[in-house]
């Protein structure tokens, strides 16, 4: 279940677990501080030396936050291009948009780096700066026609700024040790920004996706259908486990939260090959302008909620 916010959905899940790491967290500093009170109530420790161990705590925190992503925000100026009206306008224009149609008071400041052929983007908060990073290989997708793709992939970095998940991680940074529980609350932010990306461009969700999944130019020859079946047909312990250590869902996962009905396919399907495989996506995945293949009872395997935690 999910709500809705500003049009579009924020994952239920993500709710759920920023509530219980905000417990957790809450937990975490109310003990420190009956923790340091008893030892003061005990003078075990003296008043004042409690009072300059907090300063100097915050003090380091406070540095170590100002050099760590200092540092990094000058790696990207260093070897990045900055998109501006001038530099690339076309993407500065496009990143606008999307600013704007989310009502992001500040647009962030965009780049471009090149990291040997790598897909992805990122977004990163330097106290009230906001900036996205957009890797080459991917950009060179818009150049070559898949600009819905793009402009999805740059409005799901958008909606980390736009939720604020970088500030409120900070905050719930004492849950950081509770086994499962940060991971499971990033990738249901995850799926929230996905869910921002389709509001952007509903059209570019599905593309966006497979480009991160196989590539600028190998996206375009996948079979949907076939790609959604191995949710179903590769699930396994060892497959389930390993995601709940990632910050990520799986693509599959990813692809079936955007995927629905509404879903204009702009991408060139390729007409898929004969599979003489019985398994075959449950029939509450829908496949929306694109060809389907036979279907079948699914196979046991699909079910998943056995599995813990989601």
């Amino acid at each position: 279940m999910e709500s809705q916010s500003n049009n579009y959905l924020v994952s239920q899940k993500e709710r759920i677990y920023f509530v219980v790491r905000l417990f957790f967290s809450l937990v975490i500093y109310l003990g420190l501080g009956f923790s340091l009170f008893n030892d003061v109530s005990s003078e075990i420790i003296p008043l004042n030396q409690v009072i300059a161990t907090i300063i100097g705590l915050i003090i380091l925190i406070f540095i170590t936050y100002i050099i760590r992503n200092g540092a990094f925000i000058g790696l990207i100026k260093s070897f990045s291009v900055k998109i501006t009206e001038r530099q690339l306008p076309e993407i500065y224009q496009m990143t606008e948009k999307i600013s704007n149609g989310l009502k992001i008071k500040k647009m962030p400041s965009v780049y471009l780096l090149q990291e040997g052929g790598l897909l992805n983007a990122f977004a990163k908060k330097y106290f009230n700066a906001n900036y996205i990073v957009i890797y080459s290989d991917l950009l060179e997708a818009y150049y070559e026609g898949d600009k819905d793709a793009v402009e999805f992939v740059i409005a799901h970095e958008m909606g980390h700024i736009k939720r604020n998940h970088l500030w409120k991680d900070l905050l719930l940074a004492p849950s950081l040790f509770i086994p499962f529980l940060p991971m499971a609350y990033y990738r249901a932010c995850e799926l929230t920004c996905d869910n921002i990306g389709k509001y952007s461009n509903a059209k570019g969700a599905v593309n966006g996706l497979l480009v991160l999944a196989s590539g600028k130019v190998l996206y375009r020859y996948l079979n949907v259908s076939e790609y959604l079946k191995q949710e179903y047909e590769d699930a396994s312990f060892w497959r389930w486990l390993v995601e709940k250590t990632l910050t990520h869902p799986n693509l599959y996962k990813r692809l079936n939260n955007v995927f629905d009905g509404n879903i204009e396919a702009s991408r060139k399907y390729v007409a898929p090959v004969k599979n003489s495989s019985k398994q075959t996506v449950p029939s509450s995945i829908k496949l929306s302008g694109m060809v389907e293949t036979e279907k079948s009872e699914p196979a046991a395997e699909s079910d998943h909620s056995r599995y813990w935690p989601e």
